[in-house]
């Protein structure tokens, strides 16, 4: 078969300082429109230096260009197929393996990246156990409830001198092949859900650290000396209790000055639910010192290097950072940047502020959610008791 036409990728702006943005083009054939059509690769402007863009994209355009070679080619017929793929053959009695190979694009295609890769993670430690235990070739609707027990035991258990998993991680397995069966369950490849009854172990509290006073000090005047945007991150995790990862996909239109709000979409929090973060006068401060509203609203407010644009900031940018200037002042790897989000609700716990409203500010489901984080920073004292009992 001969290959069909393209233009080879190359690299456009590299003559341009690296704040502008550059980008790899090409032109592939398209399967459908039968003419060549033009592709666009931004994924070089992630790396910080001229010289590590120019590494990044002579690598990337030899592999394109590999395979324009070879013949690939763009078919969005194809591609729908593959889609319709997707959708469950009520008829059909799946085998365990074909289930979770069916429900795994599902899953990946309404979660983050991370998320979904501790989904994959799961489902490959199941059929593991299940390939052990010589069930591959199982229909999904004969596993029971004593089947899941027995892969959460098995987990559990230690293996060639390793301690087995965590209560955390077990009950993590076990919600997230809950998911999983409900998602086929809704889908009709599934009559019940065998994980529904199955109890949650208990979880041991504690690990959480937050910084002292003393270290909030020291580590807030090195920060500021050797990257400010850096401390402004932080400072959206003291005042507003919010996720590195969250930060990172914050962008303009989401934070409104005038009404005291940040309001983050259900597509960026963790849980996949919105939340409307107060916004208090130091807050504000920190805030208005970043000149938002010179930015475009689909701005990312940190971007890459931590500056506001929009392009989104590098995977890992911020915590790297961060453990870089922490590690020269001796902390260990204990101290983190998430730490700053346990050190700001420890301030606001002990400034007073009622463990409603913190729930509200965390983001949390449930005041028991919250109880239990408090008492993972070792707060709950219970002075209220200790203050306010009376003289009988």
């Amino acid at each position: 078969m001969a290959t069909p036409p393209y233009t080879p990728a190359h690299l456009v702006n590299s003559e341009k300082p690296v704040t502008e943005r550059w980008y790899i083009v090409f032109w592939v054939w398209d399967a459908l429109k039968q003419k060549k059509v033009r592709k666009r690769c931004y994924k070089v402007n992630l790396k910080k230096t001229k010289m590590e863009r120019l590494a990044y994209a002579k690598t990337r355009i030899a592999g394109i260009n590999k395979l324009l070679a070879e013949g690939y080619h763009s078919n969005p017929k194809l591609l729908r197929e593959k889609k319709a793929a997707l959708y469950a053959d009520r008829t059909k009695d799946y085998s365990i393996y074909d289930a979770f190979k069916y429900i795994l694009p599902v899953v990946k295609n309404s979660k983050r990246p991370a998320t979904f890769n501790s989904y994959n993670s799961c489902t490959n430690l199941f059929l593991e156990f299940c390939e052990l235990a010589g069930w591959t070739g199982w229909k999904l609707r004969t596993l029971e409830k004593v089947d899941i027990i027995s892969f959460l035991d098995y987990v559990q258990a230690p293996k060639e001198g390793k301690a087995g998993v965590s209560n955390a991680s077990r009950n993590k397995y076990l919600s997230y092949l809950a998911a999983m069966f409900t998602m086929l369950q809704e889908r009709g490849a599934l009559d019940k859900n065998v994980c529904h009854g199955i109890k949650f172990l208990k979880e041991e509290t504690g690990g959480n650290i937050a910084y002292t006073p003393e270290q909030i000090e020291v580590l807030k005047a090195a920060i500021n000396e050797q990257n400010p945007r850096l401390w402004l991150f932080v400072s959206f995790m003291l005042y507003g209790f919010i996720r590195p990862a969250e930060i990172g996909r914050l962008q303009v239109r989401m934070i409104n000055l005038k009404t005291k709000e940040i309001k983050l979409p259900g597509t960026i929090t963790k849980n996949g639910k919105p939340r409307t973060v107060t916004i208090s006068p130091h807050f504000a401060e920190y805030i208005s010192s970043m000149s938002l509203e010179l930015y475009r609203p689909d701005h990312y407010v940190f971007g890459i290097n931590l500056v506001t644009g929009a392009i989104p900031i590098q995977k890992n940018y911020a915590n790297l950072s961060h453990s870089k200037i922490a590690r020269k002042l001796g902390f260990g790897k204990e101290y983190t940047l998430y730490s700053w989000k346990h050190t700001g609700v420890v301030l606001h716990y002990k400034a007073g502020i009622d463990i409603k409203t913190l729930q509200k500010q965390i983001g949390h489901q449930s005041l028991h959610e919250t109880d239990i984080y408090l008492k993972s920073l070792d707060l709950y004292e219970n002075s209220e008791i200790i203050d306010k009992s009376p003289a009988i």
